[in-house]
């Protein structure tokens, strides 16, 4: 299915009403559509599918999701030779360590994720209430090279016992480990999009992807970034979107020693943004959704004056 973007397509109505899961572009479950609304001059512009939970693998059965672990467990135990030659050649563990603490590590953290998933509750009632518990969404995943089979397995076994999609960045310098376990999920038969393997360094992948706003959560082990790129970070998680973002950051938690360093460098990355007309070139910040969006937004901004900020 090709849908075009061209500029002479731009004042045509887009109706998109199908859904693109695991890899193919299907109708959705609930057969409703929503319009969208053009924020620069308030009219309709297309109307989009609305999918319920029949679209989302966030909704399988707690028994399907345990019993994809139970198959992992099963391959991965069939690929311990190749797991172990793997960590001895790109880490350089002895093979007694290899087999008997990054292996069995692995092992351990998809069999626990299994194995919990016969009494952990979803659903807990507490007095009146229902308190529910669900997958957050896409969660990036960023593993170290010293135990590329301990974080990465741990990290995995608990999304897919959540029901998380994940996109999964090892370490460039130990990566084999994460291509056999991807291998693994292929042969058992995890679902289109749900496992995501993308290798590359930290400022090629590990970023973009924590960056990305479609990755709900990020999971990261390894070495921080500078001040100045945890700013760049922050004003690109902010501003993206126009800020229209569910998990836009509200806040930062920074040592107290790097707080003035960590100000003066939030206030010039916020000094590049520009603000314009949406059709503009190199606008990064365009119109608010609506009116009432607006004076939301004017309304926390005058809170935050009237409380120090």
């Amino acid at each position: 299915m090709y849908i075009s973007f061209l500029r002479s397509e731009y004042n045509k109505m887009r109706n998109f009403t199908k859904q693109y899961i695991n890899g193919e572009w299907v109708d959705s479950a609930s057969g409703e559509t929503i319009d969208v609304i053009n924020p620069a001059t308030e009219e309709v512009m297309g109307k989009i599918a609305k999918g319920n939970e029949e679209d989302e693998f966030r909704h399988s059965s707690v028994e399907e999701r345990r019993e994809l672990l139970d198959k992992i467990v099963k391959e991965y135990q069939n690929r311990k030779n190749d797991l172990i030659e793997a960590i001895t050649d790109e880490l350089g563990a002895p093979l007694s360590v290899s087999e008997n603490v990054h292996y069995q590590m692995g092992l351990n953290h998809f069999t626990a994720a299994r194995d919990a998933l016969d009494s952990f509750q979803f659903e807990e009632q507490r007095g009146d209430d229902l308190v529910v518990k669900e997958a957050i969404g896409v969660a990036g995943l960023v593993t170290p090279w010293n135990f590329p089979t301990n974080q990465t397995s741990l990290k995995l076994a608990a999304a897919f016992a959540a029901g998380s999609p994940v996109v999964l960045k090892p370490s460039e310098e130990t990566p084999f480990a994460a291509i056999i376990l991807a291998e693994i999920f292929d042969k058992v038969g995890v679902p289109k999009g749900v496992f995501n393997l993308v290798n590359g360094d930290g400022s090629g992948v590990g970023n973009p992807l924590s960056e990305h706003p479609k990755v709900r959560m990020m999971s990261f082990t390894g070495s921080g970034p500078t001040v100045e790129e945890a700013a760049n970070a922050t004003t690109k998680k902010v501003v993206n979107n126009t800020g229209q973002v569910c998990t836009a950051g509200t806040r930062v938690l920074i040592p107290e020693s790097i707080k003035e360093d960590y100000l003066t460098a939030v206030k010039e990355a916020f000094s590049k943004v520009k603000v314009g007309q949406p059709r503009e070139e190199g606008t990064q910040v365009g119109p608010i959704i609506s009116k009432k969006q607006f004076d939301q937004v004017q309304d926390y901004i005058d809170k935050g004056i009237n409380e120090g900020a």
